[in-house]
Formats: C-alpha cells, structure tokens, sequence
C-alpha cells in the first residue's frame, strides 16, 4: 500500500510535510476502517488528479454512513487548511473523553442486563 494515498493538500503541493500531515492520514485511515463505502484512493489516481480533487476540495468524501463523534473527528483532521486542523493533542483528548463515555454508558446498561437475564431463569 503507497503512502502517496494519504497524502494531505499541502504534500502534494510540495510545501511541506509536518506533524499535521499526520493528522490527515489519520483522517484518511478512519474512513478506510470505519466506513463500507469504497473512498477515492482506492481508484489510483494520479498525482495531478489527487491534487485536483484536493484544490476542487471533492475529496477525501466522507461517507454519509459515519456520523456523529467519527464523523466530527474526520472533519477536525481533513481540514484542507493545516494550520486550522485538528492538532494531536486535542484528537487525543477527544478520543479519551468518547472512550470514557462509552465505558460508563456501558457500565450503567451492564446491571439491567444482569438483573433481566436473572428474572428470566
């Protein structure tokens, strides 16, 4: 697999590559895991198509099938403008506070599964 695939507006552009470049392959690897529809790097395009689709700001889409915290956190690290994207610092306190919810959200449903799955013995 070619890095080139997520490459950010900026590297294709030859500026510069820095800690934000990062930040948008990391964008670019949640769709490919989090989402079932088939995202534009997987069509190999050419250096000159990619940087097109970048100008034109058509792509990387985000699949309407992600929503809600993925969703947010993938706009935060596409942000065609690196200076204003997500920095790690933030995406990381992000993800601990989404983590932290869904434990506690699943430690409060644990009990009333337990207590049904004892009235129904």
């Amino acid at each position: 697999m070619s890095r080139i695939k997520y490459l950010p507006p900026e590297g294709l552009q030859f500026d510069f590559i820095d800690k934000s470049s990062d930040i948008w392959a990391i964008g670019c690897i949640l769709i490919d895991l989090f989402s079932s529809v088939e995202n534009i790097h997987s069509l190999n395009l050419t250096l000159e198509e990619l940087n097109n689709g970048h100008d034109l700001k058509i792509f990387p889409t985000i699949p309407s099938d992600l929503h809600g915290f993925m969703r947010d956190i993938i706009e935060k690290c596409l942000d065609h403008n690196y200076e204003s994207r997500i920095h790690i610092s933030q995406l990381l306190e992000d993800w601990n506070i989404f983590f932290r919810e869904f434990n506690n959200s699943k430690n409060k449903e644990a009990p009333l599964l337990e207590s049904n799955e004892q009235s129904n013995l």
